[in-house]
């Protein structure tokens, strides 16, 4: 139901990306490497401990959103192609 990236030096981000895709909350810094992700619903970017604890436990005592077809298709091979 959770996943969690406190990387700062990934460099594909594809954890955070299957993790969304499968319907589960991402927990992750707010990085550049993480501004594309930060648009979905079950994305918690933090800045600080404060926040990271926050989001996780909203994470904990939420259920995750379901994915709507706009986010599935922008988690897509073809979306991500576009993209480039």
């Amino acid at each position: 139901k959770i996943f969690v990236n406190s990387s700062l030096s990934e460099v594909l981000c594809t954890t955070v990306a299957e993790a969304l895709a499968m319907g589960k909350f991402a927990v992750v810094p707010s990085h550049p490497s993480n501004d594309f992700f930060a648009q979905f619903p079950n994305c918690l970017t933090y800045a600080n401990k404060e926040e990271f604890v926050g989001n996780l436990y909203y994470a904990m005592t939420h259920s995750p959103e379901p994915l709507s077809e706009e986010y599935t298709y922008a988690l897509s091979w073809k979306a991500a192609c576009k993209r480039f």
